[in-house]
């Protein structure tokens, strides 16, 4: 079920706006260029891992609706993958630009 932003002044959700099958979420990843070593990729994941645990960042996040959350290398590949099938139609009808 969608729900508002925790912190965020409450508004509507799609769903009770009338759209119940609608889910989009904001989110954001680190990313390397193409051929980045995985050693590297590692341990840039493991450092990010480790911040977004910190009372500092939650602390700086929370307030403005974000949630922190990480994920290994392998998960965030499936996601942005499963997010580019769900969206992507959308985005070409939208004329956004090509999946």
């Amino acid at each position: 079920m969608a729900r508002g932003a925790p912190g965020l002044l409450r508004k509507t959700t799609t769903s009770e706006q009338g759209y119940p099958t609608v889910e989009i979420g904001h989110w954001a990843g680190g990313l390397a260029p193409r051929g980045t070593p995985q050693p590297i990729i590692d341990k840039m994941n493991a450092e990010l891992q480790a911040a977004l645990k910190t009372p500092e960042v939650t602390e700086k996040l929370s307030p403005t609706g974000i949630e922190p959350a990480g994920a290994s290398v392998a998960d965030f590949a499936t996601f942005i993958a499963s997010e580019r099938k769900r969206l992507g139609d959308i985005a070409v009808k939208a004329k956004m630009g090509e999946p």
